[in-house]
């Protein structure tokens, strides 16, 4: 069975996969558009963060960008910016930094039991 999808996948008419991949490329444009109008609409809700807060950047993520990481962390009170060597999943791609950025954070003098 799998040789034969193989087989029909291989002889797929290029125009068929050109157009497919044209589809992909332009629902991911509009993925982004929509994310970008999401995360806009969001920043003037940034000034009313007043819990000390952990913004955690990936260097490498292209989805959310070191630039969004910092404005974020610039924008809510109290917040503080981890950059880690990581794209976007921090805490699969670099666990122990990550567990120890956020353990740190958690135990740092901001944050006093409740």
């Amino acid at each position: 069975m799998r040789r034969a999808i193989d087989v029909q996948a291989k002889s797929a008419p290029a125009a068929t996969t050109a157009a497919a991949g044209d589809r992909d490329a332009a629902a991911s444009r509009l993925q982004r558009a929509a994310d970008l109008a999401g995360q806009l609409r969001a920043r003037p809700l940034l000034a009313q963060i007043n819990t000390p807060t952990l913004v955690i950047a990936g260097r490498h993520d292209p989805s959310t960008t070191l630039e969004a990481g910092e404005f974020i962390a610039q924008h809510a009170a109290n917040a503080r910016l981890a950059v880690l060597d990581t794209a976007h999943i921090a805490n699969i791609e670099q666990p122990q930094a990550y567990a120890e950025t956020v353990l740190g954070f958690l135990l740092s003098s901001n944050h006093p039991p409740r």
